[in-house]
């Protein structure tokens, strides 16, 4: 009985997962024309276009926890309804290097790190773990080091879509990668600008 009582106790004390609250849906209309997944405790904000994409969208939680900086959870959204020239800079601005023979992702000069190459039935591109410098929120001191999720991702007809996100935001983070889709073809996203 004392056993069981210990197991429910340290259950009840993990952190709940991204997986395990109330999601909402964004659905973006032409020119965005994506949807994903996202918890209905974070904001979504669409923003006007930027570095060439289509549109752009970034989502923060409505309460960030005291004591933190909000930009270690914003995650931020670019789409582009044509990719054919866009993917390499855009990995590039996103910290994707070709380094010895493999991709990695740049974050603090000499720590760079492997990056995935996602090859699947839905997208192809990069992603992965970059290691920034973080410092404590409003200019604070430097605290450490921590990690920020990236991704450059494109489908097999050249629309593209990348996204970045701060230390706090890796379960976020996944379920939009989970659960992002275009909603809108690329010339309806193209002619709706």
């Amino acid at each position: 009985m004392l056993r069981f009582l210990v197991v429910a106790i340290l259950l009840a004390a993990l952190p709940v997962r991204a997986a395990d609250v109330a999601r909402a849906k964004y659905v973006g209309k032409p020119p965005c024309g994506v949807a994903f997944d996202y918890p209905t405790n974070w904001l979504v904000n669409a923003l006007p276009s930027s570095a060439g994409t289509t549109c752009t969208v970034s989502l923060r939680p409505r309460n960030v926890p005291e004591g933190e900086s909000e930009e270690l959870y914003v995650v931020e959204i670019g789409v582009w309804a044509d990719a054919s020239s866009e993917f390499l800079k855009e990995a590039d601005r996103m910290g994707f290097d070709f380094y010895q023979g493999a991709w990695v992702v740049r974050g603090r000069p000499g720590i760079p790190r492997d990056a995935e190459v996602v090859k699947d039935q839905r997208w192809w591109g990069l992603q992965g773990e970059a290691t920034l410098r973080c410092y404590a929120p409003n200019g604070g001191p430097y605290v450490g080091e921590c990690e920020a999720s990236r991704a450059v991702l494109e489908d097999n007809d050249d629309r593209m879509w990348s996204m970045r996100g701060g230390s706090g935001a890796g379960d976020v983070f996944s379920m939009i990668r989970e659960s992002f889709r275009f909603t809108a073809s690329a010339d309806e996203m193209r002619n709706a600008r």
